[in-house]
């Protein structure tokens, strides 16, 4: 059986994040280091193995869905989910609260709304997306075919 478009939208969602997570987690861990190295204090050795297992833990969750979803496996679909989910609620946390500065400038009200309603347009195709992979029809029956029968 051929893929469904929203098989392949899933793993060109999770192909480009991990993509995009592998050079911004060397960067935090090279960049981290240095500072652990200069400043090494037990509480900040603490929160430096927290985070490190933490973005080992998600990363690793990631890359076993991609492979699952590839392969069919019999949970693909529920850690496909988990996964899309902590990405949402990854870029959610980092665009409502980070402390960094904003990337763009917005001159007047409208394009401060312009990027809000570009934001929920974002975040709604996303759920669209995720949606689709959960709940088609062709989706179930694409899992369904890999699986052999007890």
């Amino acid at each position: 059986m051929k893929k469904p478009l929203c098989v392949w939208c899933v793993l060109l969602t999770l192909s480009l994040f991990i993509l995009f997570m592998i050079p911004v987690n060397l960067y935090w861990l090279a960049s981290t280091l240095l500072l652990l190295v200069k400043n090494p204090n037990f509480k900040f050795i603490f929160f430096f193995t927290l985070f490190l297992l933490l973005r080992v833990m998600m990363f690793t969750l990631i890359i076993w869905s991609f492979i699952a979803v590839l392969k069919r496996k019999k949970h693909a679909r529920k850690s496909a989910v988990i996964s899309l989910m902590s990405i949402l609620a990854f870029f959610t946390y980092s665009r409502l609260f980070t402390s960094a500065p904003q990337l763009l400038s917005y001159d007047n009200e409208a394009q401060e709304l312009g990027a809000v309603l570009g934001a929920v347009i974002e975040v709604a195709w996303y759920l669209a997306i995720v949606l689709r992979f959960v709940f088609s029809k062709g989706s179930k029956a694409y899992f369904s075919a890999g699986q052999k029968p007890d």
